[in-house]
């Protein structure tokens, strides 16, 4: 199986609580949205 890569540069920001954050990216063209999204969904499918 062959899988894309994405090299991607983000930031941490805090989203309102001591322990909670996410990765902000910028300047992302559509086609990186689309891959990031798909892949964290992926991610997201493996758990349950």
């Amino acid at each position: 199986m062959i899988e894309d890569a994405l090299a991607l540069r983000g930031e941490v920001v805090h989203l309102g609580t001591a322990d909670t954050f996410g990765v902000e990216f910028r300047d992302m063209s559509p086609s990186e949205k689309r891959a990031v999204h798909h892949q964290a969904t992926t991610l997201t499918a493996g758990r349950k």
